[in-house]
């Protein structure tokens, strides 16, 4: 399992230098680097990525910051989606199924919505009836945290503990649970 994990991380790590060309916008402390993914590799503890620490509002339009919404959780699913994306929205009874099973055990979950559109947004969480964290900046693909990451495909996940450090990347389905319910 450490293998699938430290194979994720260097996804994104792929994912965050293939991007590095349009980086003038971003705040370089916030992209996680390929030498962090190294250093990953050579220590005995595979959670040593950090998600970088981002304030986005949510659906109410009150900022959140990131890191305090995961700590106020044992393990939270970062879940990139939009309103207009199939799979996101074919994956979202999954993601439903497996919050209501886990919310009471200190599993969260942080939606990151890259709609340009506030109302497509807010129709898409009612209709599928999402309980949990939403958070945008309406930037669609040039949202400023799957940007910083280098999420180029959605639906996308990071799973973190309490501290933000990434335990899994790109799970859904049975993996995706199977996963949490190690965690917990």
């Amino acid at each position: 399992m450490k293998t699938r994990n430290i194979i994720g991380l260097a996804a994104v790590a792929i994912m965050v230098i293939a991007c590095g060309s349009n980086s003038s916008k971003r705040d370089k402390r916030n992209v996680i680097s390929q030498s962090d993914i190294v250093e990953q590799r050579e220590e005995r503890n595979s959670n040593s990525v950090t998600l970088p620490n981002f304030t986005q509002n949510d659906i109410s339009g009150q900022p959140v910051n990131l890191h305090k919404a995961i700590s106020d959780n044992k393990v939270t699913l970062i879940d990139f989606w939009a309103s207009w994306c199939g799979p996101c929205r074919a994956e979202m009874p999954n993601v439903a199924r497996i919050y209501e099973r886990y919310k009471d055990k200190g599993f969260g979950i942080i939606g990151i919505s890259l709609d340009e559109d506030a109302d497509s947004w807010m129709t898409a969480v009612q209709a599928m009836d999402m309980k949990w964290l939403q958070l945008s900046d309406l930037n669609g693909w040039n949202n400023e945290i799957s940007s910083s990451l280098g999420i180029r495909s959605i639906p996308f996940t990071i799973v973190v503990d309490s501290n933000a450090r990434v335990l899994a990347v790109g799970l859904r389905g049975e993996e995706l649970e199977r996963k949490i319910e190690e965690l917990l």
